[in-house]
């Protein structure tokens, strides 16, 4: 029989055929106590699949009730009682893959609008695994939502959340923030989203509204400054002709360019130095910066990298940053990155077990009113 991790075999005293992991008999002892929660994942790893493992008890064949529970039980209704309805004790999770579980906060992620999906090419949504194995790998369970602007959409999948990570994709509508654009810059401007520059307009709002977390990455940036008021770069090869060049995918993983960053700021503190290399992906970029938002990196070239809220609005939100780069991108090649998105995670966490604790003092919402108030209408 394959083993569970060292945190499971420590705290439980015999294994559950299912997981592969223990299942205690009574209340932990006080050695039991000391051993470190385990991860799902980590009970997982050394098993066969959950799938084959239900279908397949030892010690009979699948559907059989010899030595574990059958493929028909594992069906069954759940009674409150904690027993299946046919009256069978149901082999739950060990208290400490339970407690993990339960700690870790929901992140609704926003995806790209596709007009042909993979699978009947109708429409349909995108997502880089990257940014949802980041979420994951820093204890957060990434929730991929629906691009729909609804008010009462947005309001549900923002209280439902613990934060919310917007990410990367096409170019901004240039009526949002540039409605006189001449015409030989609305030409550079890459296939538009307006559903999804509409939906996440509102999300933002909302946010604000709820506190909750807020991470913004590469269009996100941009989006949540022309929401606060800012404007855009349309086009920087036409519009700062002396500027790096930043559209360079064919380093996604790699720096590209140096980034100062402001001492004292959020992103200075979590990766601890004054400059950090990133990569860049963009051909668009922060142009003038929201009022209520402090630029705190920016490239060689003055091109901003980073917003954070400015000192007078910090409390708007219980934890906020903006990035132009792909951090998600960057974690394997730098491990400085996964302090990001372990901090936000743990902001949602934060969020998830206190209902918004960290930013319910009345000069925290005050604050929140004010920056809500600035929101650009979708």
């Amino acid at each position: 029989m394959a083993r569970a991790s060292a945190g499971c075999a420590a705290a439980c005293g015999r294994f559950c055929w299912v997981f592969r992991v223990a299942r205690p008999t009574g209340p932990p002892s006080a050695e039991q106590r000391r051993q470190p929660a385990c991860h799902i994942a980590d009970c997982q790893s050394a098993t066969q699949p959950i799938y084959q493992s239900a279908l397949q008890p030892p010690g009979g064949s699948a559907g059989s009730t010899a030595g574990g529970l059958s493929a028909r039980a594992l069906l069954r209704p759940v009674t409150d009682a904690g027993h299946s309805c046919a009256g069978q004790p149901v082999r739950h999770l060990p208290p400490a893959c339970d407690r993990a579980m339960k700690k870790r906060p929901l992140i609704l992620v926003t995806p790209a609008t596709q007009p042909r999906g993979v699978e009947l090419g109708d429409p349909a949504l995108s997502v880089s695994r990257a940014y949802l194995e980041a979420v994951a790998e820093a204890d957060g369970v990434p929730v991929v939502t629906a691009c729909q602007p609804e008010p009462c959409y947005v309001r549900a999948a923002v209280a439902r959340c613990d934060g919310v990570l917007l990410t990367g994709g096409e170019d901004l509508q240039p009526e949002l923030h540039a409605p006189d654009l001449p015409a030989a810059l609305r030409a550079t401007v890459k296939r538009v989203e307006p559903d999804r520059d509409a939906f996440e307009l509102a999300l933002v709002r909302e946010v604000f509204r709820r506190r909750k977390p807020l991470l913004a990455i590469c269009r996100g940036h941009q989006l949540v400054n022309v929401a606060l008021g800012g404007t855009l770069w349309v086009d920087l090869p036409a519009q700062l002709p002396g500027a790096l060049r930043h559209q360079r995918p064919d380093r996604l993983h790699g720096a590209v360019h140096e980034v100062e960053l402001a001492p004292g700021s959020r992103l200075a503190r979590l990766l601890r130095a004054r400059r950090a290399g990133v990569n860049s992906t963009h051909h668009q970029a922060v142009a003038r910066p929201a009022e209520v938002l402090a630029v705190t990196a920016r490239s060689p070239d003055g091109v901003i990298e980073a917003l954070e809220l400015a000192p007078p609005h910090a409390g708007a939100l219980p934890w906020f940053l903006a990035v132009q780069f792909h951090p998600e991108r960057l974690v394997q090649s730098d491990p400085r990155f996964r302090a990001l998105f372990r901090d936000f995670v743990r902001a949602c966490a934060e969020q998830a077990g206190g209902d918004g604790a960290s930013c319910s003092s009345r000069q925290a919402v005050s604050r929140g009113n004010s920056v809500t108030r600035s929101l650009a209408q979708p």
